[in-house]
Order: structure tokens, then sequence, then C-alpha cells
């Protein structure tokens, strides 16, 4: 029996994850027009300020290499800005997912943010870190024909930002404020993302991190994950391994270096739970990772929050460009010894755990952790923010 297909959909969207913000050009040309007197020099010859300063205002970057600030509390100049700065809001911001007319333009709007007296700090070449207050994205205009909603791109720093605290906005967010000499007040539905172009839009998104953020309740807390498959060896757009295992660890997992001793998942439920597979089959919940499933691993076509996962017990996270998604009774001979194993684990494939990241939801226990159980919260508004999502679910694959 010849070795199944496997998927041919990209992990995340066609811009180049390594390359997905702002070019260094534009940030040059943008520091080398209003540059102070006092410049450094880099080891290349480029003028690279260690703090910019301009007419009193500042922006700071950092290239995620050396983020040390270098300054003298002697320069006069310097000084003024720090004072100057405490007096005023000052965003930390990574852009990222732009098209070709923002990327054209940004140069431009970075210099405007200097001359509306505003203050901001670039974080590049890095997906995000603890102080990042905003991500800067582009709204898909097909999705928003197709949903009214706003996507953007799932590149790895927005997956990034979405495991964060930041506000993740519009670029139209970042024009505004120029145009208005402040930077907006947040939350506001004109500027707010709502979702991906891969998972679609997904309602009640933005309350579920706020309640993360004030519960200190990472999306991947208590979890312990093991990675399986070539990630980004092929020729196909995805994600490196040593991303992944970056991006999980944000979000607050623990990793294996060695396939994990196998360990049956707790099979009970705190309520019944119907779910569908990859097959469209519905499964109930003490099967769904039970010896007598029928496939591999969770496909990316299972909702995030109907899946009973067990985080106590080890989750094995498969690439699906190199791990079969048939149901095993299609898998070759060959493809069976080879990949078997997995059905003594909880195994998910990635594009399903980054759904989880763009719903910020991993399971059905996922539901009670996160918002409590009754009566200390109000049950039928919990039920119908579900509702909403799958809903919002179902819709965007039918327009897909």
């Amino acid at each position: 029996m010849p070795s199944p297909t496997l998927p041919s959909l990209p992990i995340l969207d066609n811009e180049p994850v390594a390359n997905d913000d702002v070019s260094e050009r534009a940030l040059r040309l943008s520091r080398k027009r209003r540059l102070s007197d006092d410049e450094e020099q880099d080891d290349q010859g480029d003028t690279v300020p260690s703090m910019e300063t301009f007419r009193g205002k500042g922006i700071n970057t950092q290239d995620g290499k050396d983020s040390t600030r270098k300054w003298s509390s002697s320069d006069p100049t310097t000084s003024d800005v720090l004072r100057d700065k405490a007096k005023h809001e000052v965003i930390v911001c990574i852009f990222t997912g732009l098209n070709n007319e923002q990327k054209d333009s940004f140069d431009q709007d970075i210099a405007r943010v200097i001359e509306a007296g505003l203050f901001m700090e670039h974080i590049q070449d890095q997906p995000t870190n603890e102080a990042t207050t905003h991500i800067i994205t582009n709204a898909d205009a097909d999705a928003i024909k197709k949903t009214g909603s706003w996507l953007c791109p799932r590149v790895l720093k927005y997956l990034h930002g979405m495991l964060s605290k930041a506000w993740i906005v519009r670029y139209e967010w970042f024009v505004d404020s120029i145009h208005s000499k402040t930077w907006l007040p947040l939350p506001h539905p004109d500027y707010l993302i709502q979702g991906d172009t891969q998972f679609g839009p997904a309602p009640g998104t933005l309350r579920r991190r706020e309640i993360r953020s004030h519960k200190s309740l990472k999306l991947f807390a208590h979890c312990r994950m093991f990675l399986y498959g070539s990630f980004g060896s092929s020729g196909q757009k995805t994600i490196t391994k040593d991303e992944v295992l970056r991006l999980v660890r944000d979000g607050g997992a623990e990793t294996y270096s060695r396939r994990p001793v196998a360990k049956r998942p707790s099979l009970s439920s705190s309520k019944p739970t119907m779910v569908g597979t990859s097959a469209g089959e519905a499964t109930s919940a003490k099967e769904y990772f039970g010896p007598n499933r029928s496939f591999l691993y969770v496909s990316e076509d299972v909702r995030p929050w109907e899946v009973p996962l067990d985080k106590a017990a080890p989750i094995i996270v498969c690439d699906p460009t190199s791990t079969p998604s048939v149901p095993l009774s299609a898998l070759s001979p060959a493809d069976s010894r080879k990949h078997g194993w997995l059905r003594d684990h909880q195994a998910i494939s990635l594009t399903w755990l980054l759904n989880c990241i763009s719903c910020s939801l991993m399971g059905a226990q996922d539901i009670e952790l996160l918002y409590g159980s009754p009566p200390e919260i109000d049950s039928a508004s919990v039920d119908e923010e579900i509702r909403m999502l799958s809903q919002a679910w179902d819709s965007w694959r039918d327009k897909k």
C-alpha cells in the first residue's frame, strides 16, 4: 500500500517567518535623516545611534542581539529625552505581517512619529519580550470582505504576541495615532485584530487573554511537550523546531528532549463532550485518546475547546508535513511501524496547537480552568461565548 499523502496546507501564512518584520533598511533611513551630531559608527560603517534623539523626543530600537542601552547621564540631550519620556506614554512595539504598501511607507511614518512628539521603542529581530505593549500588523483585505472582521496573517511574531499581554492592532492604529499626536486608547473595535487568516474570527479571545493575564495563567501552563517530526526540514512553508520550542516555552510549557515514557491520559471529563475528527465522525471524550482511537493525532479540523486534553500527561506535538494524518486503517505497514507508538500518547498536530494559540483555549477542561465553575461564574454567558466561537469557526471554514 503506498504511503498516504501528507497535507499540503501551510503551517503559517505565506510570508517568510524570519523576515516578516519591516526592513532594517527602512529603520536606518529614518535614523540617518534626523540624527544629532553625536553619532556612533558600527563595524560596517552604518550610522547606528545607541539612543536616537530628535527635537527633544526619542525612539529607541532594540535589535534583539544587544539590547543594552549605552548613554551618558552627562549628555544633556539624552537626559532631556529621559526626563521627557517619564512624562509621556511610551509604547514598546513590534511590527509584523505588514503589506508592501505599509512597508514602503514605514520609514516616513517613523519620522512622523518624531514630529508628532510621540515616544516608542521598536523591538527588532526577536518575536517579543515581556516589555512589549503592542503588536502592529496588517488586516487582510480579503478576510474583511468575507467576514467583516479584522484578521491578520498568522506569522510567528503574531503567535508570540497572542501568548503575551500585548495589544494586537491594525497598522491603521499606528497611523491614526500619529495624526492625533497621541497614542490612541485601547481597546477600540476599529483597531483591534479579531483573529487570523488561518483560524478565522475568534470571538471572546481578548477577554480570555485578559483573564489569563489577571490570573497569571499561561496557555500551556503545566503542559509537558515532545516535538515529533522534521519541523521545517521540508520545502513547505512551516516553522523550525527551535522556533516551536521557543513558542511553547513562552506559553508556559516544559519540553522533553527525548520521547517520553507512555502514560495514559485521564479519560474522565467533568461533563460529556462530543468532538469531531478530521473525518467528520463524532467521538466520545472517553475514547478520544484511548487505545481504540482511529487516528494517530488530533488534526487541525478539531475545535481546540472540545478536546479532552489531560495536561498532566505528556503531549506529543506532531509535524503534519511529515506525519500522516489519515485514519490508522489507511496507513501502510511501514508507516504503522514508524508512527504507531503515537497511539500510546496524547498526540496533536502542530497546526491544532497553533489554533489553540489563536483562540487562547487548549482543551475542554481549559474552559473551566479559565472561567471557573458555578456558582462562581455565570455559566450561561460562558456557554454563549463558546457558542459564538463555535459558530465563527464553522462559518469561516464554510467560506474557505
